[in-house]
């Protein structure tokens, strides 16, 4: 008898065992089951907030807050905002279920030359296009009615065996005007009614600061001079000074927007931003990434950009002026790779890959300044850059693209 009980505790034993592991693997496989219902869910989420960017894409206006079906079933909507964060339109999609919501951003912009391959426009002030030295200029250009033609300067004749390497066209006696965006932007770099979170500028106590782009911007200011030392600063971050910036070359700055009325970044420096300003000097060494802006604007004095030799600028240099007190763009032995907008004068002794929209074209040389000369400069547009996303600026291109996902 004491043999049969041993044997019935046993087998409960191996049935109470049994039944717990079965327990356990149908919970497991429960819970399995619905970590795969929630990762389902968030992939679709995600493809979801992504649509609505795109979504954004195809909106004639920039709107302040807007809800998109994106397949009429009402069942998958995103919200989609859209901002300027200084050229560029940032745009936000949320997508949400009741219980979760996942959000994504992107800088969008255009492909500007998906529809206009011009590499120089030229205005036709009548004077003609004069090219000497190492001049190259490959791919489609608009010069004035007078044409190109070759010169000598300093020592230095023409050594191409065509003038220009592209077709030729004849150019109005403006360039093409910027968009109405553009010329807002480039005085103020928000939206005139986006709320903010103001902060005065000391800079001691600031090392590193991540600024994400679902926030506020983040605006310091002040009215002496802001000296960006060593701080690492990143995001939805704006520098407003009414005086001066110096970038030194130790900052790490990436997206961040500098306002001042002069802005000196000096030699070494590698980052990413938007600079707007009457003033700006790019000293030697300087590499500023994909996608930066440079641009200056003023109705009272000449605004100026001078980039140093050695430099490098991915994006774009922008002048806009009174014809009282034209513009200038100074490229000396320095390299772009975006575009060069400027109504008023243009000095080019480097190369750029990509485009020039000038007024006129000025050489500056120890004896004396000469009016549309080219020297030693090279001009083009490769295959890489036309496939770049850059700020809308002309009304006649509306190519919409994403230039760069936030997160």
């Amino acid at each position: 008898m004491k043999l049969k009980a041993t044997s019935l505790s046993f087998a409960l034993f191996i049935v109470f065992f049994i039944s717990i592991l079965m327990s356990s693997l149908i919970l497991l496989y429960s819970s399995s089951d619905k970590i795969q219902v929630l990762h389902q869910q968030q992939r679709k989420l995600m493809r979801n907030a992504e649509s609505g960017v795109y979504q954004a894409l195809m909106l004639e206006e920039k709107e302040e807050g807007v809800a998109v079906d994106l397949f009429g079933d009402e069942r998958d909507s995103v919200f989609i905002e859209q901002e300027a964060w200084g050229l560029f339109t940032l745009v936000h999609s949320k997508a949400f279920t009741r219980r979760d919501t996942v959000y994504k951003a992107a800088f969008t912009g255009e492909k500007i030359f998906k529809k206009n391959r011009a590499c120089l426009y030229l205005a036709d002030k009548n004077a003609p296009l004069s090219i000497c030295g190492e001049t190259r200029i490959e791919g489609e250009v608009y010069i004035p009615k007078s044409g190109v033609k070759r010169a000598y300067i300093e020592g230095q004749n023409y050594n191409g065996d065509r003038l220009i390497y592209g077709a030729e066209k004849r150019s109005e006696r403006f360039i093409p005007p910027l968009n109405k965006n553009v010329k807002e932007r480039m005085l103020f770099p928000l939206d005139q009614s986006q709320e903010r979170e103001e902060v005065f500028w000391t800079g001691d106590e600031i090392d590193s600061l991540y600024r994400p782009f679902d926030k506020l911007p983040l605006y310091f200011f002040s009215d002496g001079t802001i000296r960006i030392q060593n701080q690492k600063l990143r995001g939805k971050i704006l520098i407003d000074s009414k005086s001066k910036i110096e970038v030194a070359a130790y900052a790490e700055l990436e997206d961040v927007i500098l306002m001042a009325p002069e802005v000196i970044v000096e030699s070494g420096f590698e980052g990413r931003i938007q600079i707007f300003s009457k003033s700006v000097q790019i000293l030697e060494e300087v590499y500023l990434k994909e996608p930066s802006v440079v641009a200056v604007a003023s109705g009272d004095e000449s605004p100026q950009i001078e980039i140093k030799e050695e430099s490098q600028v991915n994006g774009l240099l922008i002048a806009q002026s009174d014809q009282r007190f034209p513009a200038q763009i100074l490229l000396e032995e320095a390299r772009l790779e975006g575009i060069l907008y400027n109504d008023g004068l243009s000095q080019i002794v480097g190369e750029i890959d990509g485009a020039v929209y000038s007024s006129e074209l000025i050489l500056k040389t120890a004896s004396s300044v000469y009016k549309n000369h080219l020297l030693h400069a090279k001009i083009g547009q490769s295959e890489e850059i036309q496939s770049r996303v850059f700020p809308s600026l002309l009304d006649e291109n509306k190519s919409q693209a994403i230039e760069r996902w936030l997160n």
